[in-house]
């Protein structure tokens, strides 16, 4: 399982500072719920673009195991998208229209199939996540779906961490380590 872990660094602060040996464990597993069960267990390499100049940068990703029913979790940093290479600010200034910098001019074509993927992706978002957007409406969604996101939920790192921590969704599709998994496996 994956939850987003706020982060007042960007990826490179991150790395130079070695912020994921100071990753804290939850208190409890969000799987099965048992009190002071996580041990951590190491770490992950991912990739993700820093926010000035849009390069590269390899992080390092806490994971911890519960020691009660045997799942992991991992605590991905705010400032990366799961399952996306470019960080959360390069995404949003993109989405927002702002086009000109080194990060996002690098990035264009992801960023443009980043675009397209939210946007297939809304009416499902829609359905999920309900009322709290606001987007019932499908007239809504064709415009202003974006907008209403990040007015509902802030910046996107934020709207990331509480979609996924409270409907399991990112503002880009499902994934299965978003979802609890249930006792039986």
């Amino acid at each position: 399982m994956q939850m987003i872990s706020p982060s007042l660094v960007d990826a490179v602060d991150y790395v130079a500072g070695q912020a994921h040996r100071r990753v804290k464990r939850p208190s409890e597993c969000p799987q099965c719920k048992q009190h002071g069960a996580l041990r951590a267990i190491g770490f992950y390499s991912r990739s993700v673009t820093e926010s000035r100049s849009g390069k590269i940068v390899a992080i390092k990703v806490r994971r911890f195991l519960c020691e009660h029913c045997h799942k992991t979790l991992s605590l991905l940093p705010s400032f990366a998208q799961p399952y996306r290479l470019i960080c959360s600010i390069t995404i949003e200034r993109y989405f927002n229209g702002t086009t000109a910098g080194s990060d996002t001019l690098r990035w264009h074509g992801l960023l443009r199939r980043y675009w397209r993927r939210f946007n297939a992706w809304v009416p499902d978002l829609v359905l999920t996540v309900g009322q709290s957007l606001g987007l019932l409406d499908s007239n809504l969604f064709k415009e202003g779906s974006w907008s209403s996101l990040i007015k509902a939920y802030g910046r996107l790192d934020q709207a990331t961490r509480k979609l996924v921590s409270y409907f399991q969704v990112t503002a880009f599709g499902r994934y299965r380590c978003h979802r609890p998994i249930s006792p039986d496996g």
